[in-house]
């Protein structure tokens, strides 16, 4: 499948980019291979107590969208993106014709979405009121879950390149009648997750609600009424360095949780990867 090829111009990464990112791999491969054991141990943890039920019906997906029932209120534990306005924000970006101009309109993290751009959401009701899929495939909703790899700590897609491959194959499955029109919601992690701030922080709260999401990670991935996107190439202007899909930690764990998904139904792709 073509990567990118919407741009108006071809980003040649200078070396300081390269030995950015390179030295960004580096310590997001030592995070993968320690940090990341500990955060799957927790969540197989507390898989623990989920029954096949969570995956099957739908208020599993929607309680991780509502805030926790704290005395502070909380957060909600997860967002997700109106896919229509992430089309938009695609189309803005594959007008750009400069490195710079790309940059501001690649996909800020949760937090500066939430306070910059709160139309950038798809509200808990509207999803439950959206029509959904066949009745032979489990009524799917309109939701797409989209896993990826990151490029570097500080941002998984600074230029917007995994977003223009995502753009591209949604509009494709449209022309070809295998999605929906209208709108639907994504679960993408760097936008529907608290993620950390320029100096590596959370706050507490925060904290709370990434650990309540994380706990749960895998019902986007294995849920019989989610879609899930595997962006398993790596985009062509990332440095060659770049750590591919296949030995990344979490993709890893994703696709392996969809492929149980996928077998359920012959006539439906549940999991759609581009290479």
């Amino acid at each position: 499948m073509p990567r990118c090829c919407g741009c108006a111009a071809r980003v040649d990464p200078t070396d300081d980019d390269h030995a950015t990112v390179r030295s960004s791999q580096k310590r997001m491969m030592d995070k993968d291979s320690a940090a990341m054991m500990k955060d799957f141990r927790r969540m197989m943890a507390s898989t623990k107590n989920m029954s096949i039920e969570h995956f099957i019906h739908e208020q599993s997906l929607f309680e991780m969208l509502v805030p926790s029932q704290t005395e502070d209120g909380g957060l909600a534990p997860c967002a997700l993106l109106d896919g229509e306005w992430m089309l938009t924000r695609a189309a803005k970006l594959r007008q750009c014709a400069s490195r710079e101009e790309r940059k501001r309109w690649a996909l800020p993290r949760r937090q500066q979405l939430e306070r910059d751009s709160p139309e950038a959401f798809m509200p808990v009701d509207k999803l439950r009121k959206l029509d959904r899929g066949e009745v032979r495939i489990n009524e799917p909703l309109r939701l797409v879950c989209v896993s990826h790899i990151w490029c570097q700590l500080g941002h998984p897609d600074p230029y917007g390149d995994n977003l223009l491959v995502l753009a591209e194959a949604l509009t494709k499955a449209r022309e070809a009648e295998r999605f929906p029109t209208g709108d639907f919601a994504v679960f993408l992690d760097w936008c529907s997750l608290h993620q950390r701030d320029d100096n590596g922080k959370r706050t507490p709260q925060e904290n709370v609600a990434f650990s309540q999401a994380l706990s749960k990670m895998n019902l986007w991935y294995a849920h019989q009424k989610t879609l899930v996107y595997l962006l398993t190439g790596t985009p062509p202007d990332w440095p060659a360095e770049t750590i591919p899909y296949h030995a990344r930690g979490w993709p890893s764990f994703e696709r392996s949780a969809c492929a149980k998904t996928n077998s359920l139904s012959n006539s439906h792709p549940f999991a759609a990867a581009f290479a």
